[in-house]
């Protein structure tokens, strides 16, 4: 009976859906970017994590409910691919003072907005409003960043999760 009873949450979290898509994401590229936008609250790497650049899995963006533009669109990344049917670019843009990361799926270019939680949607990366755009990933580019930089692998569901 005891083993039975330590069994139990082993196979509740089996039972976690993963890659993580929310019901209301079922249907459109546009309600997945509309979720994370309102789920997600922003915040800098520098108070949430102490460091200067920290990206976190989509996973830990989940659980932590908090995250920054990459986070954000790693998360979003995550979601539309496990869709299937669709491919995923990051664009790191000059935004000024600063960088500001935005995706790109199937040419739609998407600026999630979580702090006014909000969602702009470009036809093109040519109209876009930041200055220019530094660099582009692909998912599974930006999974080997986060790899190689923060120690996070998982060939099992092809996400980040912390070795």
């Amino acid at each position: 009976m005891k083993k039975l009873i330590l069994l139990i949450p082993v196979l509740l979290l089996c039972a976690c859906p993963w890659p993580f898509l929310p019901a209301d994401c079922q249907n459109t590229v546009e309600d997945c970017a509309q979720w994370v936008a309102h789920n997600i609250r922003f915040e800098h790497d520098g108070i949430q994590f102490l460091e200067e650049d920290y990206w976190q899995t989509p996973r830990e963006t989940i659980e932590n409910k908090k995250g920054d533009c990459e986070d954000v669109c790693g998360l979003f990344m995550h979601m539309v691919e496990s869709k299937g049917n669709h491919k995923t670019f990051m664009y790191a843009v000059d935004a000024g003072l600063s960088a500001h990361a935005i995706v790109e799926v199937d040419g739609k270019i998407y600026d999630i907005l979580n702090a006014e939680k909000k969602v702009v949607i470009y036809n093109s990366i040519n109209d876009i409003k930041y200055k220019r755009w530094i660099y582009k990933l692909s998912y599974s580019e930006y999974i080997t960043l986060s790899e190689k930089y923060h120690g996070y692998k998982d060939t099992k569901y092809g996400i980040w999760n912390k070795d």
